[in-house]
Protein backbone atom coordinates (compact mmCIF):
# COMPACT_ATOMS: atom_id res chain seq x y z
CA UNK A 1 0.00 0.00 0.00
CA UNK A 2 2.80 2.41 0.89
CA UNK A 3 4.47 1.72 -2.47
CA UNK A 4 1.26 2.61 -4.28
CA UNK A 5 0.98 5.88 -2.36
CA UNK A 6 4.52 6.82 -3.37
CA UNK A 7 3.68 6.02 -6.98
CA UNK A 8 0.53 8.15 -6.79
CA UNK A 9 2.47 10.96 -5.11
CA UNK A 10 5.10 10.81 -7.87
CA UNK A 11 2.48 11.08 -10.62
CA UNK A 12 0.79 13.96 -8.80
CA UNK A 13 4.06 15.83 -8.62
CA UNK A 14 4.80 15.16 -12.28
CA UNK A 15 1.42 16.17 -13.66
CA UNK A 16 0.30 18.97 -11.38
CA UNK A 17 2.22 22.05 -10.58
CA UNK A 18 2.12 24.31 -7.57
CA UNK A 19 4.16 27.49 -7.61
CA UNK A 20 4.92 29.80 -4.75
CA UNK A 21 5.95 33.36 -5.58
CA UNK A 22 7.67 35.42 -2.89
CA UNK A 23 7.00 39.14 -2.90
CA UNK A 24 8.44 41.64 -3.52
CA UNK A 25 11.31 39.68 -5.13
CA UNK A 26 9.21 37.72 -7.64
CA UNK A 27 6.52 40.35 -8.21
CA UNK A 28 7.30 40.88 -11.91
CA UNK A 29 7.57 37.18 -12.68
CA UNK A 30 4.32 36.37 -10.88
CA UNK A 31 2.41 39.15 -12.63
CA UNK A 32 3.82 37.98 -15.96
CA UNK A 33 2.67 34.41 -15.27
CA UNK A 34 -0.80 35.60 -14.25
CA UNK A 35 -1.19 37.82 -17.32
CA UNK A 36 -0.12 34.90 -19.53
CA UNK A 37 -2.73 32.69 -17.87
CA UNK A 38 -5.35 35.43 -18.37
CA UNK A 39 -4.35 35.67 -22.03
CA UNK A 40 -4.68 31.90 -22.50
CA UNK A 41 -7.98 31.48 -20.68
CA UNK A 42 -10.70 29.81 -22.67
CA UNK A 43 -13.86 30.61 -20.73
CA UNK A 44 -14.03 32.47 -17.45
CA UNK A 45 -12.08 34.31 -14.78
CA UNK A 46 -13.11 34.72 -11.15
CA UNK A 47 -11.37 37.28 -8.95
CA UNK A 48 -12.24 37.47 -5.26
CA UNK A 49 -10.44 40.09 -3.21
CA UNK A 50 -11.01 42.72 -0.53
CA UNK A 51 -9.90 45.31 -3.11
CA UNK A 52 -8.37 45.32 -6.58
CA UNK A 53 -5.93 48.00 -7.73
CA UNK A 54 -3.26 46.57 -9.99
CA UNK A 55 -2.81 48.15 -13.44
CA UNK A 56 -1.01 45.21 -15.11
CA UNK A 57 -3.53 42.62 -13.94
CA UNK A 58 -6.38 44.98 -14.83
CA UNK A 59 -5.00 45.23 -18.36
CA UNK A 60 -4.84 41.42 -18.64
CA UNK A 61 -8.40 41.08 -17.38
CA UNK A 62 -9.67 43.72 -19.81
CA UNK A 63 -7.92 41.99 -22.72
CA UNK A 64 -9.55 38.68 -21.78
CA UNK A 65 -12.96 40.38 -21.55
CA UNK A 66 -12.47 42.01 -24.96
CA UNK A 67 -11.89 38.54 -26.40
CA UNK A 68 -15.21 37.29 -25.03
CA UNK A 69 -14.08 35.72 -21.77
CA UNK A 70 -16.47 36.02 -18.83
CA UNK A 71 -14.94 37.91 -15.89
CA UNK A 72 -16.48 38.00 -12.41
CA UNK A 73 -15.07 40.32 -9.75
CA UNK A 74 -16.24 39.84 -6.15
CA UNK A 75 -14.89 42.65 -3.98
CA UNK A 76 -15.46 44.31 -0.65
CA UNK A 77 -13.93 47.72 -1.50
CA UNK A 78 -14.96 49.08 -4.91
CA UNK A 79 -12.67 52.12 -5.10
CA UNK A 80 -10.40 52.91 -8.10
CA UNK A 81 -9.92 50.18 -10.74
CA UNK A 82 -13.07 48.03 -10.26
CA UNK A 83 -15.42 50.93 -10.95
CA UNK A 84 -13.67 51.70 -14.22
CA UNK A 85 -13.83 48.05 -15.28
CA UNK A 86 -17.57 47.60 -14.84
CA UNK A 87 -18.26 49.56 -18.03
CA UNK A 88 -16.85 46.78 -20.21
CA UNK A 89 -18.87 43.95 -21.66
CA UNK A 90 -18.26 40.51 -20.11
CA UNK A 91 -17.21 41.97 -16.74
CA UNK A 92 -19.56 41.48 -13.80
CA UNK A 93 -18.80 43.32 -10.58
CA UNK A 94 -20.19 42.10 -7.27
CA UNK A 95 -19.85 43.70 -3.87
CA UNK A 96 -19.91 41.76 -0.65
CA UNK A 97 -20.84 43.34 2.65
CA UNK A 98 -18.77 40.80 4.59
CA UNK A 99 -15.16 41.93 5.08
CA UNK A 100 -12.49 39.35 4.32
CA UNK A 101 -8.71 39.49 4.06
CA UNK A 102 -7.46 37.09 1.40
CA UNK A 103 -7.73 36.96 -2.38
CA UNK A 104 -8.15 34.31 -5.05
CA UNK A 105 -7.80 34.19 -8.83
CA UNK A 106 -9.52 31.24 -10.49
CA UNK A 107 -8.88 31.01 -14.21
CA UNK A 108 -11.14 28.47 -15.92
CA UNK A 109 -10.56 25.14 -14.22
CA UNK A 110 -6.87 25.35 -15.04
CA UNK A 111 -5.32 27.66 -12.42
CA UNK A 112 -6.02 28.95 -8.94
CA UNK A 113 -3.89 31.52 -7.13
CA UNK A 114 -4.39 32.53 -3.51
CA UNK A 115 -2.92 35.52 -1.70
CA UNK A 116 -3.18 36.58 1.93
CA UNK A 117 -4.16 40.18 1.21
CA UNK A 118 -5.88 42.42 -1.32
CA UNK A 119 -4.74 42.48 -4.94
CA UNK A 120 -2.95 45.81 -4.99
CA UNK A 121 0.32 46.74 -6.63
CA UNK A 122 1.63 48.16 -3.36
CA UNK A 123 1.08 44.81 -1.60
CA UNK A 124 2.75 42.89 -4.40
CA UNK A 125 5.75 45.16 -4.84
CA UNK A 126 6.61 46.26 -1.30
CA UNK A 127 5.14 43.88 1.28
CA UNK A 128 6.87 40.63 2.22
CA UNK A 129 4.30 37.98 1.37
CA UNK A 130 3.65 35.10 -0.99
CA UNK A 131 1.12 33.93 -3.53
CA UNK A 132 0.39 30.27 -4.23
CA UNK A 133 -0.73 29.10 -7.65
CA UNK A 134 -1.80 25.57 -8.54
CA UNK A 135 -3.16 23.79 -11.59
CA UNK A 136 -4.35 20.76 -9.64
CA UNK A 137 -8.04 20.24 -10.55
CA UNK A 138 -9.07 18.98 -7.10
CA UNK A 139 -7.51 21.99 -5.40
CA UNK A 140 -9.20 24.37 -7.85
CA UNK A 141 -12.56 22.73 -7.20
CA UNK A 142 -12.02 22.71 -3.44
CA UNK A 143 -11.19 26.44 -3.37
CA UNK A 144 -14.12 27.24 -5.66
CA UNK A 145 -16.49 25.32 -3.39
CA UNK A 146 -15.10 26.93 -0.23
CA UNK A 147 -15.62 30.40 -1.75
CA UNK A 148 -19.15 29.66 -2.97
CA UNK A 149 -20.93 31.06 0.14
CA UNK A 150 -19.09 34.36 -0.30
CA UNK A 151 -19.95 34.46 -4.00
CA UNK A 152 -23.61 33.64 -3.31
CA UNK A 153 -23.91 36.41 -0.71
CA UNK A 154 -22.39 39.07 -3.00
CA UNK A 155 -24.72 41.57 -4.65
CA UNK A 156 -24.33 42.83 -8.24
CA UNK A 157 -22.95 46.36 -8.35
CA UNK A 158 -25.26 47.57 -11.12
CA UNK A 159 -28.58 46.42 -9.67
Amino acid sequence: MIKLLWLLFTFTLLYSKESVYLFPDQHSYCVHQLTQALKNTSERILVISPSFNHAELKKGILEAAKHGKKVTLVLYDLHKDPLSMVQYENIDLYRTSHPFHSSAFIIDNTLVCTFSGPIEKENFSSTRSSIRCSDEPKKIEWIRRSLQPLINSAKPYLE
